[in-house]
């Protein structure tokens, strides 16, 4: 076989997969229009899950977005209570109320009745 009877084969076949003649004609009018509409309703299909993935992706990255948000809020958030709880702090707050440390330790006091 040389290389022009190859193509031509090549063409042949193209030709006979490819070569789709449609006459609508009453008999196969309803078969037609059954497909149209099917292949219709694929397209609609996609075109809204598409509207929907793009929604969906959308959301996401809103969230991880707002995530970021409240990691960095609750990291100050646990500063800000890590500052509070130290004891320097904690008797700045407690002399500010008119509270002193104890210079001497507590006595028991007991009642005789």
């Amino acid at each position: 076989m040389n290389r022009g009877e190859n193509t031509k084969r090549a063409k042949s076949l193209f030709k006979s997969l490819f070569d789709i003649e449609i006459k609508i004609t009453k008999e196969n009018a309803p078969r037609l229009l059954s497909f149209v509409l099917f292949i219709s309703s694929l397209m609609i299909f996609y075109i809204g899950n598409k509207y929907y993935a793009e929604k969906v992706v959308m959301k996401i990255d809103n969230m991880n977005k707002e995530i970021k948000e409240l990691r960095a809020e609750s990291i100050t958030t646990k500063a800000e209570l890590m500052n509070y709880s130290k004891l320097s702090e904690i008797m700045k707050r407690a002399n500010e109320l008119g509270l002193y440390e104890l210079k001497e330790p507590p006595r028991k006091v007991s009642v005789a009745e």
